[in-house]
């Protein structure tokens, strides 16, 4: 006699070992009644007694397993062809399963809520993985983002409920913060405890290290847990036990590497290239602005005369990171006769079944990203507007404001993919990582299209100062600091770039957010249909924060609002004579020369006071501001 099942209070991980249970695959006349037996290959807590016996899961338990369970179920199969189908179904997957006590002539263990998982990568069939709890906006109390949550933790306060069983008292190794964009991991727990309303921990350290959202993806995520390789947590613990011992202040560490370092390496060896290999002057304004642009968005694009050097600047920022010989840096030449998104992306021949990706190269270059995610991958439009930017990369200015995870490009209708014989290679869908940046470069000319509001709102559209010719003799190469073991810098990887970002909490005082809202009322009064969105704010917001973390002697906290301003909004400020008079007046008390001198003690705005008088110069000669 059997008794009835006792739940566990956590989930294992589990692979069919087929030396050690081939023969304990058991075939029944009803296929949901045939069982077999699983290894458990993640830990079990402490206070559990290890099994005697491997776990039975029985195939009416397995979700999913209809879709293909004939070859399985046929019974007109002997049981070793059945047998053996079961076995090339399972021996490259995991299955998740809640254990389960049953108590007869002796214990036995049942798995419940199965879940079956595609293996990531072959290795991980040999490795032992610990069961790591993830809290995110979703199931956490009052924390929204990271420093919330840091808080919480902090306080020891409950942070929210998991939907996994999780036994009271049991320590895990580490714990995992995941928001939209990346993820944070603390491995110094001391205890754990829970009730009612959720879970809490004590904390031998707040020191935390910063991932990408796509190195979880390497991983088994069952609801809010994830089954990570012990060897991963170990080394990420090791890293987070080497800053214990520093001195820490109130601020979260956000990574276990020292972004000063970083920060050094890639702006000085940026600024190296420009001015010495590429033998180019600009503005060192213009340089922290490029770079901190691409930390901060996706999308940048550079503008201005034809022939300042804008190709070349991204080449040099590219160079720097060590992305240019190794195929992760892509020039795209944009053709004017594009029309739509299949210039740039490939089309399906109907007549060989195939798709054809774009000669531009681009679609081999994000399916490459999505196979090296550690890798970081710029891909330049250069003259982007030879052709309509909003015609031909429409697809893309869709999917940029969406959440990393949901940004897939349609190369072609889905119900095609399994008639086209390359499919395998190049699928219906496409997602652009988050590893990925996209850099635009563009002439203002009469050759040219102008740039669309869709594009301006998803892109920091940077303006390239003019540089007197003379002051490449007096360009002070003194003040770049050399660095002799980076003199030939290698791959910067996507990690080390997330490492040199920084994305703690950072939020406009109330006197900024005030400057914000009478500006957007301000340009709205004027142009009804014009105005500041909350994904411009929130990028220049991350903007202002890196440059303010890094600290550039050379770029302020002020010049970092005046170049947003002058980058994010006033590109948007555009039209007749009759729709800008008033906007563009110096003299007018509701114009924005006097808006500035209001917030003039947040920034002089000299940046964006001359962009304005450029626009009137536009005005006055052509009737019209672009």
């Amino acid at each position: 006699m059997i008794t009835p099942r006792q739940k566990k209070q956590y989930q294992l991980l589990c692979k069919l070992d087929i030396d050690k249970y081939e023969s304990k695959i058991k075939i029944k006349d009803n296929f949901s009644s045939s069982y077999m037996f699983l290894k458990y290959i993640s830990d079990i807590p402490d206070t559990e007694e290890y099994y005697t016996n491997d776990i039975r899961i029985y195939m009416g338990d397995v979700t999913g397993l209809n879709d293909v369970s004939s070859s399985f179920d046929d019974r007109f199969y002997i049981d070793d062809r059945r047998r053996e189908h079961i076995k090339e179904y399972f021996k490259n997957k995991f299955v998740v399963l809640t254990p389960c006590e049953e108590k007869g002539e002796e214990t036995t263990f049942r798995g419940q809520d199965l879940k079956v998982m595609e293996v990531k990568q072959k290795n991980d069939l040999d490795d032992n993985f610990l069961e790591v709890p993830i809290f995110s906006p979703l199931n956490t109390v009052n924390a929204n983002n990271f420093g919330e949550f840091y808080t919480l933790l902090k306080n020891k306060n409950v942070l929210g409920k998991i939907r996994n069983p999780w036994k009271n008292g049991v320590v895990p190794e580490a714990i995992i913060w995941k928001d939209e964009n990346e993820s944070y991991v603390f491995t110094e727990i001391d205890n754990e405890s829970h009730n009612d309303f959720g879970m809490s921990f004590g904390m031998r350290s707040l020191n935390s290290i910063r991932m990408s959202n796509d190195w979880l993806e390497n991983y088994y995520i069952s609801d809010d847990v994830a089954f990570i390789s012990k060897n991963q947590i170990n080394s990420i613990s090791m890293k987070i036990n080497e800053v214990n011992d520093k001195p820490t202040n109130n601020i979260p560490t956000t990574s276990v590497n020292n972004s000063k370092e970083n920060e050094d390496y890639i702006f000085n060896n940026f600024k190296k290239d420009v001015l010495e290999k590429y033998n180019l002057t600009y503005d060192e304004k213009d340089l922290i602005n490029f770079h901190n642009s691409i930390k901060s968005n996706i999308f940048t694009v550079l503008a201005g005369i034809s022939g300042t050097g804008k190709s070349k600047i991204v080449t040099a920022y590219a160079d720097a990171l060590g992305l240019k010989e190794n195929g992760t840096f892509k020039m795209i030449s944009v053709r004017p006769f594009w029309q739509d998104d299949s210039d740039l992306l490939g089309f399906v021949d109907s007549l060989s079944n195939t798709y054809h990706p774009g000669d531009s190269g681009l679609v081999d270059t994000l399916i490459s990203a999505n196979k090296n995610k550690n890798n970081l991958y710029i891909i330049v439009l250069d003259e982007m507007n030879l052709a309509r930017v909003e015609h031909y990369f429409s697809q893309f200015l869709s999917v940029l404001e969406k959440d990393s995870k949901d940004r897939k490009l349609s190369l072609y209708n889905k119900s095609l993919e399994n008639k086209l014989y390359n499919s395998h290679l190049y699928p219906a869908d496409l997602l652009i990582p988050e590893n990925v940046r996209f850099v635009g470069t563009m002439n203002i000319d009469e050759t040219t299209y102008q740039i669309s509001d869709k594009v301006l709102d998803r892109a920091n559209v940077i303006t390239l100062k003019k540089v007197k010719f003379s002051d490449r003799l007096n360009s002070n190469k003194s003040n770049i600091h050399e660095n002799k073991d980076h003199n030939v810098p290698s791959e910067t990887s996507y990690d080390d770039f997330l490492n040199d970002i920084y994305n703690d909490e950072m939020t406009f005082s109330d006197r900024q957010l005030e400057f914000f809202d009478d500006l957007n009322e301000c340009i709205n009064s004027h142009l009804p249909t014009v105005g500041i969105g909350w994904r411009t704010l929130n990028s220049i917001e991350k903007f202002i924060s890196n440059v303010n973390h890094f600290d550039y002697k050379a770029f302020s906290d002020e010049d970092a609002l005046d170049y947003q301003v002058s980058q994010r909004v006033l590109p948007k400020i555009r039209g007749t004579r009759l729709m800008l008079n008033e906007i563009l007046d110096d003299d007018s008390d509701n114009g924005l020369f006097a808006l500035l001198s209001k917030y003039n003690d947040l920034s002089e705005f000299k940046f964006t006071k001359s962009m304005l008088d450029k626009k009137r110069r536009e005005i006055e000669v052509n009737g019209f501001a672009n």
